[in-house]
Parts: structure tokens; C-alpha cells; sequence
């Protein structure tokens, strides 16, 4: 599994919010890695099998494609 936070301090405090910034490209940070976009998802998914988004002000909420 792959996790990823919100990039340059976005916060989503809902799924919503969240799911319409991945899928209109815009970069999440790969936790102690580089940036990414959904742009990059195919071989996320090869690599991890599993994408974890997080959102919430305190990231304590979590997405899985």
C-alpha cells in the first residue's frame, strides 16, 4: 500500500472535496517520497496495489482506490 497526504498544505475536510482535486490532477506528497497525481496512478497501483488518500484537518480520515 501506497499512502498519500494532500500536497502544499491542502486540507479536504470531506471526501468530496478530496476525490475532486485526485481526479482533476492536482499533486499529493507520497509519504518520505516525491510528489504525485492520479497522472501517476497505473503504476502506483502496479507497484502498491493500494492507494491510500487522507484527508481531514488532522488527516485522520482515509480513501482507498
Amino acid at each position: 500500500m501506497i499512502i498519500l497526504n494532500p500536497a502544499y498544505g491542502r486540507v479536504y475536510k470531506t471526501k468530496k472535496e478530496l476525490m475532486i482535486d485526485w481526479e482533476g490532477g492536482k499533486d499529493f506528497k507520497i509519504i518520505a517520497g516525491p510528489y504525485c497525481s492520479i497522472r501517476d496512478k497505473e503504476s502506483m497501483i502496479e507497484d502498491f496495489r493500494t492507494i491510500e488518500l487522507r484527508y481531514g484537518i488532522n488527516r485522520q480520515f482515509s480513501y482507498f482506490i
